[in-house]
């Protein structure tokens, strides 16, 4: 494996890790022998606004279901039914091919497959 590879496939564990880090410390109230709140937790301890550690807890929810790459790609698939995830992120990875899906993919998969057109992410040549 390359150097850069390497160094990617850190980056793409790591922020994963992170994530499940974060609920594993809400799901369980670890934060509540030392801190105010799960919010306060994050930003003194960790140094996260509040906004980035909910984001980080929707990626390790979408995780159970879906093998995303960006923790940003969540806050699309976070609004779907669990089985519904994995759904959308298969189209997300057909309209990328042979590329690696953006978050701009998962964006329009999950909105087609909210919108009940799922179908539409193969017919339209993806792009």
């Amino acid at each position: 494996m390359s150097r850069n590879k390497k160094i990617e496939h850190e980056v793409v564990t790591k922020w994963k890790v992170m994530a499940m880090a974060v609920k594993e410390i809400h799901a369980n109230r670890l934060w509540e022998a030392n801190y105010q709140s799960f919010e306060h937790c994050m930003s003194t301890a960790v140094g996260w606004k509040k906004s980035w550690a909910y984001e980080m807890l929707k990626a390790a929810d979408v995780l159970a279901d879906a093998p995303i790459t960006d923790a940003s790609m969540a806050r699309y698939l976070h609004a779907l039914a669990p089985e519904q995830r994995m759904i959308a992120w298969e189209g997300a990875v057909t309209e990328a091919a042979p590329e690696k899906p953006t978050r701009e993919h998962v964006k329009k998969s999950a909105a087609l497959l909210k919108s009940g057109k799922d179908d539409e992410i193969e017919d339209d040549g993806g792009g």
